[in-house]
């Protein structure tokens, strides 16, 4: 009898042993689970946390080469608009110019403009009564005789233009020539002091043109 109670309790707690191992093992395998969760949980922020950085820099990246080609095209339409406007401003100096020149009766043709100094009644078919400087424009008041040079100086084909007006430049010579004399050559302020003194004179005042501008000016007797 005391054997078999001996028994039965052995059996009982081998039993009991056996259920703790089993529940142990149960245990140890659930943490293992629990570790790959939160391993696989973390691996999974990690790499929503990564593509939200890449999407960030390719955001700006994207923000960037847009704002670089924003400020590309403005400086390209205001290029635009500055040769745009730098032409018309260019057309209208050159308009004004060409429309101030016509009215001053600027004379734009290569030859000899001729007029001697004295009035209508005194002279042949040209004359000069007045001669005004005013920076690079010499206005005259009179008619004057146009030849392409001396030698084609004929009553057929005279041409004559009235209160012509004339452009020198820096490079515009002075003179006076009578007879066989030479050329005596003057400072500008000097030659057309001496146009007003010989006013009313009947000498020739003579103008050289050349692509526009005046390339001498002579008084001649």
């Amino acid at each position: 009898m005391r054997r078999k109670i001996i028994g039965v309790l052995l059996s009982v707690a081998l039993a009991a042993v056996l259920m703790t191992g089993c529940a142990g093992g149960n245990t140890g395998s659930g943490q293992k689970e629990a570790a790959k969760t939160v391993s696989a949980d973390k691996k999974a922020d990690q790499n929503t946390e990564t593509k939200t950085s890449t999407d960030t820099k390719a955001d700006t990246k994207t923000d960037t080469n847009t704002e670089t080609k924003s400020d590309t095209d403005q400086n390209t339409d205001a290029s635009t608009n500055t040769s745009a406007d730098s032409s018309k401003n260019s057309n209208a100096e050159s308009s004004k110019k060409s429309n101030a020149d016509s009215s001053k009766n600027i004379m734009q043709t290569s030859g000899i403009y001729m007029g001697a100094l004295c009035d209508a009644a005194q002279a042949f078919d040209w004359y000069c009564t007045s001669v005004d400087l005013n920076d690079d424009l010499v206005t005259c008041t009179g008619k004057f005789l146009y030849t392409v040079n001396f030698e084609t100086i004929s009553d057929s084909n005279n041409q004559y233009f009235e209160n012509p007006a004339f452009r020198i430049t820096e490079n515009t010579k002075y003179a006076t020539i009578g007879g066989e004399d030479p050329e005596e050559y003057m400072s500008r302020d000097e030659f057309f002091t001496y146009v007003q003194q010989c006013m009313g004179s009947g000498l020739d005042l003579d103008f050289t043109v050349t692509d526009g501008v005046v390339t001498k000016i002579e008084i001649a007797s």
